[in-house]
């Protein structure tokens, strides 16, 4: 009988919720809806509840009312009354099973203790603001800072952790984005935002965007970094403009442009072809009126 129930259980958890990640190594945050199955070593007296996370880092154990009293579950329709408050602060699933199922099995019969996490709660999501980059979920843990979730992160445009980026939050559910230091304290909720410094390298290069700012790197080094002139380009016929558009010279700044152009024989190719549908278009004018008059 025992071993039914905790084959029925297992399989009820991955059907039910196959899109949850049920990893050991998960991290409780805050505002994560838990599904506790409680097992007891006859198998006749398991129950099953869903609560969440507190704010506090504090989560509540249940137990069946004797009374029909408490919160009444409708899936097994059950009244549940609060038992006991555990922390959850920095436990992973498999750590916070563990404590559960101890804290059970010191007043009850306690075989086995199951959680799956319905949903998540308040956890934090990072976002690479100035690139295409897809936003990265990271889970919560208490009295980090912005640098430790951060160096999380891997992608293309963010290298390195120095003064070249730019922190922004969102946070205590405003709109506006606030600034902040690396090493300031992220707060259950928080939303971050991440804009590294960057220069553009377009026009005829083989593969243009947004590439991370070097104060060392020099106009050719950010084309390098492009893969180069395409066969039309000319390293000759560059433009190097400003973030408002305006033309510059000297050092190339953050947020600058460099624009590739065409070579002269590209560009005389381009002028040929232009003069030549417009003598062809003007021949086929002439037929045209010939043959109607």
């Amino acid at each position: 009988m025992r071993v039914f129930l905790l084959f029925s259980i297992l399989i009820s958890t991955i059907f039910l919720y196959p899109s949850i990640p049920s990893t050991e190594n998960y991290i409780f945050g805050i505002g994560d809806s838990v599904e506790v199955y409680v097992v007891d070593r006859k198998g006749v007296n398991s129950f099953t509840y869903t609560t969440t996370t507190l704010e506090d880092g504090s989560f509540v154990l249940m137990v069946p009312s004797t009374t029909k009293s408490g919160i009444f579950d409708l899936k097994t329709q059950t009244y549940y009354t609060n038992w006991k408050v555990v922390n959850y602060k920095n436990l992973t699933r498999k750590e916070f099973e563990d404590s559960i199922y101890r804290t059970y099995r010191r007043e009850f019969l306690v075989d086995t203790v199951i959680l799956n996490v319905k949903y998540y709660g308040s956890h934090t999501y990072v976002n690479i603001s100035t690139t295409l980059d897809s936003t990265r979920f990271v889970n919560f843990e208490w009295g980090k800072n912005f640098l430790y979730y951060i160096s999380h992160v891997q992608t293309s445009y963010l290298t390195t952790l120095d003064s070249n980026l730019t922190i922004y939050t969102i946070r205590n559910g405003k709109n506006n984005l606030e600034k902040v230091s690396p090493f300031d304290t992220v707060y259950p909720g928080d939303r971050i935002y991440l804009k590294p410094q960057t220069v553009s390298v377009v026009g005829q290069v083989a593969s243009g965007g947004l590439f991370p700012y070097n104060p060392d790197f020099t106009i050719n080094d950010y084309i390098s970094l492009a893969q180069g002139p395409t066969i039309d380009g000319d390293l000759r016929n560059v433009k190097h403009l400003d973030k408002n558009g305006k033309k510059k010279n000297g050092k190339v700044e953050p947020y600058d442009i460099i624009i590739v152009g065409k070579s002269i024989a590209t560009n005389l190719k381009d002028m040929t072809y232009f003069v030549s549908v417009i003598m062809n278009s003007i021949m086929i004018y002439v037929y045209i009126s010939n043959i109607l008059k």
